[in-house]
């Protein structure tokens, strides 16, 4: 549970909400993917606003309760790859590790019009926005004091395709 439940709603609703509306709307589309999705918050908000959604989770019982096959994020994105459907927008919240390589790599190929990164690590953040320049243009990016009284920041990363 997080300490300060009124700035993680925020974050939250940052992470699915349009950066550059002055209102701060909803994204909404056709396909969202939902990586590293826990227990399903942001995978909720999304299914108010997208016609499909498609949740990654790798641990099986997270995975069971969204209705999705337990997946690492390499592999869900790599069968993503090979179908035919493209996502609208996909919504990340890595683990502190930040993108693998291979995550990152995916990514670049995919190539969603959107991509919006939850991150609790300001560094591996910085590092995986920096290995994606090339294919995403950083359009918001905000801080939120989720755990107050300590220098835990969790951080809200808006991209757009090149």
């Amino acid at each position: 549970l997080q300490p300060n439940p009124p700035v993680a709603a925020q974050a939250y609703a940052a992470l699915l909400a349009d950066p550059e509306d002055p209102e701060g709307a909803a994204l909404e589309g056709a396909l969202a993917f939902d990586l590293y999705a826990g227990a399903g918050i942001t995978t909720a908000g999304l299914r108010a606003h997208f016609g499909a959604v498609e949740a990654c989770e790798s641990h099986p019982e997270s995975a069971r309760a969204l209705g999705c096959t337990p997946m690492r994020t390499e592999e869900f994105l790599h069968a993503a790859l090979d179908g035919e459907a493209r996502p609208d927008l996909v919504v990340a919240n890595p683990p502190r590790g930040g993108f693998s390589a291979a995550v990152r790599e995916a990514l670049a190929r995919l190539s969603p019009p959107r991509l919006h990164v939850m991150s609790c690590n300001p560094d591996t953040l910085a590092r995986d926005l920096d290995a994606l320049s090339s294919h995403f243009e950083l359009v918001g990016l905000r801080a939120f004091d989720t755990l107050p009284q300590t220098a835990h920041v969790e951080v809200v990363a808006s991209l757009r395709r090149r």
